[in-house]
């Protein structure tokens, strides 16, 4: 079992925070206290596999991996390595950034991006809809967690937008958030879905569940699923969350029935991570959490710097920046890394496909129940990372509750 503990000094710290003590301007080195506010809100993770042993590319691609899984940071061997079993470092990781606001009576948010890494997209066939994939592939969930009282100091996630390629899709947590108010556009149907979650026994405490398809890797916030659920809109294209009868801790698929996945779950720094085989494709795993801010993702950050990233170098705001893709063997680059997701609405179609219907943003992905694309707002370059409070308050302008627009104490 996971034992997670959070410090008593952390979580004083954290009560001090929330009672409006003086904090430094502008933080920038992490601290315990955050460390713990991401651990806290980490989330569980059902990420499908492929499980067709006949068939490459191995089920790695498919595994949450660093970035330098194969010990470089040439980004142009990170596919062939993968397909061929080259991944001498196995351990799942999850890259992290985190903003914190704050007032003086201790109101404010957290701003948390949990950032997945795999070497390949292979792509996906629905029907007479299909992508041949790219190489390189980074998805995620940017989750917004609204500070609260002393017996909770890490917080509670309100808001979240997930990564399916090119798509920033929404979410909230219900009884949080009035869905039919919040959104730029309004209406509970113009969401993505809802923000579920589910008890950890380890951290004695409830997370948030995420899913990421095979192959193409899109992610969601998994949705209520299982005997009983309608699959009406919205819901998602992956594995979600069965919240029937069976219990709190049970998992299930919402529109790929049968799939193979792996299940996820976050763990402190000391605990023995175990790396996972070419073709694993089921069972539970811990991910260690690594702060991009201290990565190479971000110390590379810029086109050619390394041989990690390539395009052109696009203005992230505040004197930074950065280049726009992955670099690949072949071809000008296909796969962004975080401070190049521009969200907007995405286009596709609906296909009714196995269990219900999919959904599809040109590759793959969440339209809303009308099925058309919803018109959600796009980011600027390096907003999500840099200026994530701004990009909520656009987003969400009608979601105004104490501490939303409060001072940026750490970014």
């Amino acid at each position: 079992m996971r034992r997670i503990g959070f410090p008593a000094v952390a979580i004083t710290l954290a009560i001090i925070a929330v009672l409006g003590a003086n904090r430094l301007p502008a933080q920038q080195a992490m601290t315990e206290e955050l460390r713990n506010v991401v651990l806290f809100n980490a989330p569980y993770i059902i990420a499908e596999t492929l499980q067709d042993y006949g068939f490459l590319p191995p089920s790695a691609v498919d595994h949450l991996l660093r970035v330098n899984f194969d010990k470089n940071l040439l980004g142009a061997d990170n596919s062939q390595h993968a397909f061929n079993g080259y991944i001498p470092i196995r351990i799942p990781t999850v890259y992290y950034s985190i903003e914190e606001t704050t007032a003086s009576d201790g109101t404010g948010f957290y701003y948390i991006g949990y950032y997945f890494y795999h070497p390949n997209d292979t792509g996906f066939e629905v029907g007479p809809v299909g992508d041949r994939g790219h190489e390189h592939d980074m998805e995620g969930v940017f989750l917004i967690v609204q500070k609260a009282t002393s017996w909770n100091p890490y917080g509670t996630p309100v808001l979240a937008w997930s990564e399916a390629h090119g798509a920033l899709i929404p979410y909230y947590t219900p009884g949080l958030v009035d869905p039919s108010t919040a959104l730029s556009q309004g209406g509970e149907y113009t969401w993505g879905g809802k923000i579920l979650f589910r008890y950890d026994p380890a951290a004695n405490q409830y997370r948030p569940v995420v899913a990421i398809a095979q192959s193409t890797h899109g992610t969601y916030m998994a949705q209520a699923c299982g005997p009983g659920v309608t699959l009406g809109p919205p819901h998602t294209d992956g594995y979600g969350y069965n919240t029937s009868s069976g219990g709190t801790n049970v998992f299930g698929s919402c529109v790929h029935h049968n799939r193979w996945a792996i299940l996820y779950e976050p763990a402190i720094d000391s605990y023995p991570f175990v790396g996972l085989p070419d073709w694993e494709n089921g069972n539970t795993y811990a991910y260690r959490l690594d702060e991009l801010a201290t990565s190479p993702i971000w110390s590379s950050r810029g086109s050619g710097s390394t041989g990690l990233f390539t395009g052109r170098n696009i203005d992230l705001g505040h004197g930074t920046y950065g280049a726009e893709f992955f670099t690949p063997y072949a071809g000008a680059g296909d796969a962004n890394p975080p401070w190049a997701w521009l969200g907007g609405g995405g286009t596709g179609g609906v296909h009714f496909g196995q269990g219900g219907w999919w959904y599809s943003f040109g590759q793959d992905g969440t339209i809303d129940g009308e099925g058309h694309p919803a018109p959600w707002p796009n980011f600027l370059p390096g907003e999500l990372l840099m200026d994530p409070q701004n990009a909520a308050r656009r987003f969400f302008p009608h979601y105004w509750p104490s501490g939303y627009n409060e001072p940026v104490v750490f970014n």
